[in-house]
């Protein structure tokens, strides 16, 4: 029964091993070349695949299982987070527009734009546009007391510059994206990147030494903003 149980469990790990998935990732500096990273695993078959977008400069690696099982493992307790490099700042804020009702025309002008004080449409230079209202009409707020119309602003910081790691995680039953601005990592972000250098394993390789360049760009203090 022991025996049993060993060679079962030996299935089990094979049949772990085997998984068929593809991880595709970008590192997309704001000056610098794109490195397009994709690791897959076919068939029992891994290769890591790197190529600078930029160039003609691209290497297909074989893969041994056991970095296969790693990498896989990791991925499917991975969170796939979206921190971009845009993110919002305080509290909305109220920023009324200029209200006038005109009810002898059954009106109401709200800053430029005249809507019907139904709200059944919108009009614009002579023509009622029923259709787009919509939109407009839900990003619009009535203050009771003032009696003017406003819109909740919040604002919003941009970063222009800096590295950021776009990717994709497919197996046969999932998909995963997501997106990771470099100041916005976590330590299992960390963790993803330091498990493929440790794939590529060549120090000396430019591949290599892209990577570890723009993971030392990244802040000590590794909790997301």
């Amino acid at each position: 029964m022991k025996y049993f149980l060993l060679i079962y469990l030996g299935l089990l790990s094979n049949d772990f091993s085997a998984q068929d998935f593809k991880l595709e990732l970008e590192i997309k500096p704001s000056f610098e070349p794109i490195l397009q990273i994709e690791v897959k695993n076919s068939d029992r078959e891994g290769t890591l695949s790197l190529t600078f977008q930029s160039s003609n400069d691209s290497s297909v690696l074989p893969l041994e299982q056991k970095d296969i099982s790693r990498l896989y493992q990791f991925l499917t307790n991975y969170s796939f987070p979206t921190r971009t490099s845009s993110n919002d700042e305080g509290v909305p804020v109220r920023h009324y527009e200029n209200t006038v009702f005109v009810p002898e025309q059954n009106i109401v002008i709200i800053g430029r734009d005249t809507l019907l004080e139904d709200f059944s449409g919108l009009i614009l230079g002579g023509d009622t546009l029923k259709a787009s209202l919509g939109a407009f009409k839900a990003d619009l707020k009535f203050d009771s007391v003032k009696r003017q119309y406003y819109r909740n602003i919040i604002s919003k910081k941009v970063h222009t510059d800096g590295t950021t790691y776009v990717g994709r995680f497919e197996t046969v039953q999932t998909k995963h994206d997501f997106e990771i601005y470099y100041a916005r990592f976590s330590e299992s972000d960390l963790k993803l990147m330091k498990i493929i250098l440790e794939i590529i394993s060549d120090a000396e390789s430019p591949y290599y030494q892209y990577i570890e360049a723009h993971l030392k760009e990244i802040s000590i203090d590794t909790k997301p903003h």
